[in-house]
């Protein structure tokens, strides 16, 4: 012992074979002395393997088989690991992250002595069940009439395809799945999708049937029990594309639940003539992004029954497709960018609503999510080739400004009814500038929550739908 009672400094010295025999297994292998010729041949071989992998995920699973198979699923474990972060919940997902007034929940300012004969088919996420959901809604005095909150596990737990749910881990997760654009039929059920399977779901929310696929955007009925849905192939067929290239279709499904047709819309194109609109961006992931299909259910002066008017966002073109022939009859890209949301207005007219966003096609959620001033609703006459913006004044005074998604109807008096999706809010405004009504999907504090499509329904063809949800005897 030293004076004053402290232990004295001791120093052992070992050789540095003895230190590695009293260390583990992976602490040896970390110490371990490894020949230079060694290291050279693993990152030689390291190099080798990337530059396999680059190629067959290029190549995809038609080329490369299983390799390409394999590069592809390699290619994709970043996001999907990304997207199972416990971090990654309702609130990251479904609360806008962009700057937006605080504003109180439900219907605020009404215009005074308007009585709205309609009703809401509101889809949106609700802050405070920490879900999706649905609700039937009197617009007169704002209140539910109905609320569907299906099991969304037992939706998904019914996808069998190889590689739909691979596409989308974290997006059919319950607090993150958006029941987009739902149907309302005559017996009360609804038909809904959350970029994944479809569903059919009773009054009471009890699960009728599925169609599997990735299934997106608006459902549009045909008039004849069916409706069409733009849908996303987990994997695409198409040569000399990128190993992430998104080839997209246009699905007509019967409202029983069957899959009666499926077209690549790349093919169309391309059978057309129109390859060059996306030949070259094969290496994009999104280079079509169908937003909306539109049936034709009467003749007109420029279309048949049976056509469809498709939306491509990324191309910002706008198309009539006659399935019968396979012929694009006509086609335009723009004045609209990054539009949504095609309608048909009489025998010669449609409205397209402009989302008006700038930046290139893949900035939907990086940094440039900026729109030109504001959204807006453009009228194209077929007859006269001209092109009119009859709500300017309101979507202007009211800062509509959805940079994606979103939507807009003309109603049978003039006035529009208007989604802006992505902060929250829906509208009623008239061709003078000014506002019939607005509900905004706001939390206890004002901060606003996501919309996933909504429809305002007329009550006279709506009328028996709304009754038979609102009357159903569920326990």
């Amino acid at each position: 012992m030293e004076q004053g009672g402290q232990p004295e400094a001791t120093t052992i010295v070992t050789s540095k074979a003895e230190d590695l025999d009293s260390l583990g297994l992976v602490e040896r292998l970390l110490f371990a002395n490894v020949p230079v010729w060694a290291m050279a041949i693993a990152i030689l071989l390291g190099l080798l393997f990337t530059i396999a992998m680059l190629v067959a995920a290029r190549q995809g699973p038609a080329k490369a088989g299983m390799l390409g198979t394999l590069a592809q699923n390699l290619s994709e474990t970043p996001r999907a690991i990304k997207s199972l972060l416990p971090g990654y919940n309702f609130e990251d997902s479904m609360r806008t992250r962009d700057p937006a007034p605080a504003l109180p929940a439900g219907f605020g300012a009404r215009a005074p002595g308007f009585q709205d004969p309609g009703y809401l088919l509101l889809a949106r996420s609700d802050p405070r069940l920490h879900r999706s959901v649905v609700e039937i809604v009197r617009v007169r005095d704002g209140k539910l009439l109905h609320r569907y909150t299906p099991d969304i596990a037992a939706v998904n737990a019914r996808s069998l395809a190889s590689g739909v749910l691979a596409k989308l881990p974290g997006e059919a997760e319950p607090n993150r799945y958006r029941m987009t654009h739902p149907l309302l039929l005559d017996d009360g059920s609804i038909i809904f999708h959350g970029d994944s399977p479809l569903a059919r779901v009773d009054a009471c929310g009890r699960l009728m049937w599925t169609v599997d696929g990735i299934f997106t955007h608006a459902i549009e009925p045909d008039g004849a029990n069916g409706f069409w849905v733009s849908i996303t192939y987990p994997r695409s067929s198409l040569p000399f594309v990128g190993p992430d290239f998104e080839e997209q279709g246009i699905a007509r499904v019967s409202y029983d639940g069957r899959l009666l047709a499926n077209v690549s819309i790349a093919r169309i194109l391309q059978d057309n003539g129109l390859y060059q609109l996306w030949g070259p961006r094969a290496y994009a992931k999104d280079p079509f992004h169908i937003n909306d299909v539109e049936p034709v259910l009467r003749d007109g002066k420029h279309w048949r029954a049976g056509d469809l008017f498709i939306s491509l966002r990324h191309l910002s073109m706008v198309m009539l497709y006659r399935p019968s022939t396979g012929k694009i009859v006509w086609y335009r890209i723009g004045p609209w960018m990054m539009q949504h949301d095609v309608d048909i207005l009489d025998d010669h007219r449609i409205s397209i609503f402009n989302n008006n966003t700038l930046g290139g096609a893949e900035s939907d959620y990086g940094a440039v999510r900026r729109v030109a001033e504001h959204n807006n609703l453009l009228v194209y006459d077929f007859d006269t080739d001209r092109i009119s913006a009859p709500f300017e004044a309101a979507f202007a005074n009211y800062q509509v400004k959805t940079f994606r998604e979103g939507l807009a109807t003309m109603l049978p008096n003039g006035d529009a009814f208007v989604e802006e999706t992505v902060f929250g809010r829906l509208l009623r405004i008239t061709p003078s500038g000014g506002l019939r009504w607005q509900y905004v999907n706001a939390g206890d504090k004002g901060q606003r929550y996501l919309l996933n499509w909504s429809r305002y329904l007329d009550p006279q063809q709506y009328g028996k739908a709304i009754r038979a949800a609102v009357t159903a005897k569920c326990s």
